[in-house]
């Protein structure tokens, strides 16, 4: 086996073909590299050993902060992958990170409650030795140490990066602006030939109109039908009793969220008793429904449990599972067994944007890796056929018929309201139609085309004036503007105002990266044209031309343009308080990032530079590498 996985292998290197042997040992056995380091068959077998070593002493290396399995699931921690694994150890090594002696990680694990003798036991269960099972505590350890002493130092910021953003956080600008919307240009009868239409067929015939920067598109969104069952929390509650203590219980938790008649102060339990009644009975409703949805979910992947991965790194669904009845017999079974009211529903073919107005599952979300809120309609395109699972952006990647491993849920007064397991049960991918098909839709958007360049030349134009005599002067010069365009070209001065706002900087810090404050008329919240305007350079003399700013909103079909009427900037005193203020607050948001980013596998592979020489799917290889390993250590009867 091993023997067929690295001719596997070495079939990607470049110049290694079938009768082509290798220049030398060390050539063929290395095959990838991170950090400069050389990766070899030896390092991916040695990952597999570790794993079994953590797995036997219920220590967590897919999630190498967590202190258990447990902790990873309810915290509900990034999963890294078996490459991130090695990668991480690679990282401690260049980091210089200290070796862990067998002592020091034999009393580690006396912490967990396995001394030298369960040691020997579960090494002898896994046909490894104390030694190793040691030394691969270790390197977690090391992994820990290593993010402990290097996440400050990656999100560490210049000196130069601080003047710059200080700039930006704390200068603020004076503009004047006109908004000119290009549609208004728009001849719905202008005559577009085919050669027209055809080029612009060609050039977006492949993209999707919600992902295109411009609004173009004509490829078909993919589409998929999903079946879920449902669990509302307050149907459930409806059926439920609860006592009068446990009412009384609840009341005395929670007393500061019920309000008094005249709406001053807590209210006294008499006053309130009928709705801390209804409020004991949702609390109950909802550990009876997240258990029950937990035992639902356990329940339909059990048969999924012993189904090997494939190569593509999805499963394949067992038989029993590809039928309507599996989903909607579950629903039924579960009613029984729990006494709540789950409901099963299928939907037909649908996209995101439907999803969008798909009832309540499609107002649901899951949270991902960082605790985050994902709304559902970007999730069902995470399957099978449409996505592959080694990609680090598919957090919720499912196979066909696959049930979620975690419930989806809707929110009502701060807390989950609908609890749903679903899974998709059909896929289509992006389909790209005919120039026939899309040619009246190509030959609209030349028309979109045409609007706007002529209203660029015209524009372009009016820049020109407004460098000899300012915006509004030549504004007012050119009648047609107004005529053509309408009142929301007239020229307006906004506020003052900042490119980046790190006035909030618990925002800041939830969102990971700096907020941008100011929203305009007709141009909104715009990071690229306020950035813009603050690279405008002010006028140091008279007879300079003024500033002028043109900035085109591609997607709305609008053009502005903008003159920088003056930059205010604090005084020195002030200006470096502020600078010690903005590193403070750029520190606290760099350091929650890095908690949440430093185990991600797009930063892991990201710092440590993996390549795989000559192979086009870099990073899966390597996974599908060491899951090969896994699977045959597992068949030799060796954990």
């Amino acid at each position: 086996m091993l023997t067929v996985l690295v001719s596997g292998w070495m079939l990607l290197l470049p110049g290694v073909g079938p009768g082509q042997p290798a220049a030398d040992s060390t050539e063929r056995d290395s095959i990838a590299t991170a950090l400069g380091r050389t990766i070899t068959q030896q390092d991916l077998e040695r990952c597999v050993e570790d794993f079994a070593a953590l797995d036997a002493v219920g220590l967590c290396w897919w999630a190498p902060e967590a202190k258990s399995s447990e902790e990873a699931f309810k915290r509900k921690l990034v999963r890294i992958k078996m490459t991130d694994w090695l990668l991480l150890k690679i990282e401690a090594d260049h980091a210089q990170v200290p070796v862990i002696e067998a002592s020091e990680a034999g009393a580690f694990l006396a912490e967990q409650g396995i001394d030298q003798a369960k040691l020997a036991e579960l090494a002898g269960r896994h046909s490894l030795t104390p030694e190793r099972m040691l030394s691969a505590v270790g390197d977690l350890l090391r992994i820990r140490r290593s993010a402990q002493g290097n996440r400050a130092k990656a999100h560490e910021r210049t000196q130069e990066e601080i003047v710059l953003l200080g700039q930006k956080c704390f200068e603020t600008v004076e503009i004047e602006a006109c908004v000119f919307d290009a549609s208004r240009l728009l001849d719905p009868n202008e005559a577009v030939s085919e050669a027209e239409a055809r080029e612009q067929y060609e050039r977006y015939k492949q993209v999707e109109q919600r992902k295109s920067p411009d609004g173009f598109g004509y490829a078909q969104s993919w589409s998929v039908v999903v079946e879920s069952i449902a669990l509302d929390l307050y149907d459930a509650a409806g059926d439920l009793e609860v006592t009068p203590q446990e009412v009384r219980a609840y009341y005395d938790a929670h007393s500061t969220r019920f309000r008094s008649a005249d709406g001053q102060g807590v209210p006294s339990f008499e006053e309130v008793s009928d709705d801390a009644e209804l409020a004991a009975k949702v609390a109950k409703s909802r550990t009876a429904c997240c258990a029950a949805m937990r035992q639902a979910i356990d329940e339909l992947r059990g048969p999924w449990e012993s189904v090997p991965v494939g190569a593509d790194g999805f499963k394949d669904a067992p038989p029993a599972t590809r039928t309507a009845e599996y989903f909607k017999s579950a629903a039924r079974r579960l009613e029984e067994k729990t006494g709540l009211p789950f409901t099963y529903a299928r939907s037909g073919w649908i996209n995101h944007l439907d999803l969008s107005s798909a009832g309540d599952l499609g107002r649901s979300f899951r949270l991902n890796s960082a605790g985050k809120r994902v709304w559902f309609k970007h999730i069902p395109g995470q399957v099978r056929g449409l996505v592959r699972a080694d990609d680090p952006a598919a957090e919720f990647a499912l196979g066909l018929f696959e049930p979620s491993n975690e419930y989806a849920f809707t929110m009502g007064a701060g807390e989950p309201e609908i609890l749903f397991v679903y899974r998709i049960v059909d896929a289509r991918d992006v389909a790209v139609p005919t120039f026939e098909a899309a040619k009246n839709l190509a030959a609209a958007d030349v028309r979109i085309v045409k609007a706007v360049e002529r209203t660029k030349a015209r524009l372009a134009k009016l820049a020109e004036r407004a460098e000899k005599v300012g915006l509004a002067a030549a504004w007012t010069a050119d009648a047609s503007l107004l005529k053509d365009y309408g009142d929301a070209s007239t020229p307006f001065r906004p506020q003052a105002f900042p490119c980046y706002d790190l006035l909030n900087p618990a925002m800041a810090a939830r969102v990971g990266r700096l907020v941008v404050p100011t929203t305009l008329p007709n141009i909104g919240s715009r990071s690229g044209f306020l950035s813009a305007c603050f690279d405008l350079e002010p006028r140091t003399k008279a007879d300079d031309p003024r500033p002028i700013l043109t900035y085109e909103l591609r997607r709305e079909r609008k053009i502005v343009v903008a003159e920088l009427l003056g930059r205010q900037v604090p005084p020195p005193e002030e200006y470096k308080q502020y600078r010690s203020t903005l590193r403070e607050r750029l520190s606290a948001m760099d350091a929650a990032m890095a908690d949440v980013t430093w185990y991600h596998p797009i930063s892991i592979r990201g710092r440590t530079r993996l390549e795989v020489p000559g192979s086009p799917t870099r990073i899966p290889t390597l996974d599908e590498r060491i899951g090969a390993l896994r699977r045959e250590r597992a068949a030799g009867g060796q954990g």
